[in-house]
């Protein structure tokens, strides 16, 4: 097929995904590094000014909330249409998965026609993906000198835009958004979710500063001429997962009036749910109350170390703070219990609710099955007191993994082919949590290694979660617990306990420690493993 040497794509072999070499691409004047993306990593958050008073409400949306999506957008060249292209009609699709939502599709397109941020990070996010779906091309160094280019360009116009007298809160919110997807592509992962807590703390704040219930309820929009119902469910639903993660500093003083008005929320929660869309939304509320349950439970029985001083350019995360725990103390607080006698039953009245959708199960519905089984399994390890305590929900951790095959069967799987042109990267969080949990309570060999058989399906990350570390780090966990089995079984003086998993993006190694049981008693063992990441 002939080459028709459009630049910097050539329109031909996209559409045919083969590899082009019928031109040479443009030299770069530098070619980037990882450390070259690091410098321009501005943690953007401080620097917007809340202007959210009751007062100030008619100029609360600079940006049209109707405009066509890019239907007459203007480009300066051929190249930034070409990458807007793809943008819109391939990388789209991809990033977003399960419930599709016009956060993209309309929200950002729309945004980029009267914010020049919008347009400048929408291109740099493409031609970033172009260049990471084929590294070994020899256009690829131009792709990414391109993206580093205009992210560096919508990272100036994001800071002076959020700055001055003008500034809003959909126009921080769309800012952080985009920040956290082209961090996510790149593995930055604790930058990209610095910019998501940054941004659900503003919403936040606006929410307080307005009377606004914190939670929505049945889907009623809070105020969609300032901010849209999606960009509010998008930071809810990324902000759990970034807490979730890393822990927030300054979740503490919000968990109270979260909880007090979710109350309410959950006594509207109807005995049966109308559609999968209402099933999503009160599922993700009660993922956030159990999230904030967690965190205070594990600082309860566990207080947490003092947080690292490493400033916003490390490289280095600590991952899975709230999920990652010393064994059992054998004490639960009586405040921590009564908690989650209360999460307990909200999650089995949204599974009865849920139960009459589930009838005939699409990719949707087994995700959200599987999610509530999971989470049911986490919120019942805080009051666990033994590990052995965890082998009572076998029948739990067969039916995880069972909907967990049927999930994939019914999702569209890519062959190895159509895999290397896929972005490794989904806003979309899906089985992968869930299967890392069975990884780590259920100590039924067979069943642990099809878990990690599962992980390693589609290697990439869903958020912030990355499927082939959490599968090597599974392994390594299943190989330690493993060395003291009797007969098959592994006692209780010989369990381990994932404590702390550390990851650097720039030397792309994972720092692993586990607790072991020495014998009898409470003695315990510390475990290190490094682990490569790519």
């Amino acid at each position: 097929m002939k080459c028709d040497e459009n630049k910097p794509l050539c329109l031909r072999c996209l559409k045919f995904g083969i590899k082009c070499d019928g031109y040479l691409p443009p030299c770069p004047r530098k070619t980037p590094t990882a450390k070259d993306a690091l410098k321009i990593r501005p943690y953007l958050a401080p620097k917007v000014k809340q202007k959210l008073s009751s007062r100030n409400q008619s100029q609360e949306s600079p940006l049209p909330l109707s405009k066509p999506p890019a239907s007459d957008l203007q480009f300066r060249n051929d190249s930034e249409q070409r990458y807007f292209h793809v943008f819109k009609n391939d990388l789209i699709p991809e990033i977003s998965f399960l419930f599709k939502t016009s956060i993209w599709n309309r929200t950002i397109l729309s945004a980029c026609h009267s914010e020049p941020f919008v347009k400048d990070a929408v291109l740099a996010i493409s031609a970033l993906s172009i260049s990471i779906k084929d590294p070994a091309s020899s256009f690829s160094k131009t792709h990414y000198a391109f993206a580093l280019e205009r992210y560096d360009n919508a990272v100036r116009k994001m800071r002076s835009s959020l700055t001055n007298e003008e500034c809003h809160l959909r126009k921080a919110l769309i800012g952080c958004l985009l920040v956290f997807c082209f961090e996510g592509f790149q593995g930055f992962t604790k930058q990209a979710l610095l910019h998501v807590i940054a941004g659900y703390n503003l919403l936040h704040k606006w929410l307080v500063a307005h009377s606004f219930r914190l939670v929505r309820r049945n889907g009623n929009s809070l105020k969609p001429s300032v901010v849209e119902d999606e960009l509010l469910d998008t930071f809810a639903r990324l902000h759990m997962h970034a807490v979730s993660i890393t822990g927030d500093p300054g979740m503490k003083e919000r968990t109270n009036m979260e909880m007090i008005d979710g109350d309410g929320a959950m006594a509207d929660m109807p005995s049966v749910f109308g559609d999968l869309d209402e099933a999503n939304r009160y599922w993700i509320f009660i993922m956030r109350r159990c999230t904030n349950f967690m965190q205070e439970a594990r600082a309860c029985a566990h207080p947490l170390s003092p947080p690292r001083q490493d400033g916003y350019e490390t490289s280095r995360m600590e991952f899975g703070s709230s999920i990652h725990t010393p064994f059992p103390t054998g004490y639960v607080d009586s405040s921590i219990l009564a908690e989650y006698e209360k999460l307990r039953d909200e999650i089995v009245r949204w599974q009865a609710a849920f139960d009459p959708l589930f009838s005939a199960p699409d990719s949707r519905c087994l995700f959200l099955q599987i999610a509530s089984l999971s989470v049911q399994l986490l919120v019942e390890a805080v009051i666990v007191t033994s590990e052995c305590a965890f082998d009572a929900y076998s029948d739990q951790y067969l039916e995880i993994v069972s909907l967990s095959k049927l999930f994939f069967e019914k999702s569209p799987q890519p062959n190895e082919e159509s895999l290397q042109q896929m972005i490794p990267f989904s806003l979309e969080v899906t089985i992968l949590p869930s299967l890392y949990v069975i990884c780590k309570f259920c100590r039924d060999g067979k069943v642990r290694r099809e878990a990690i058989e599962l992980m390693g399906k589609t290697p990439k990350r869903e958020g912030v979660w990355d499927s082939m570390l959490m599968a090597r780090i599974s392994t390594w966990l299943v190989r330690v617990e493993e060395e003291g089995e009797v007969d098959g079984y592994i006692p209780e003086n010989r369990r381990a306990r994932m404590t702390r998993v550390e990851v650097d993006v720039v030397e792309k190694h994972a720092y692993v420690t586990c607790e072991k049981r020495t014998g009898e008693g409470a003695g315990v063992v510390i475990l290190e493993k490094t682990i490569k990441l790519d």
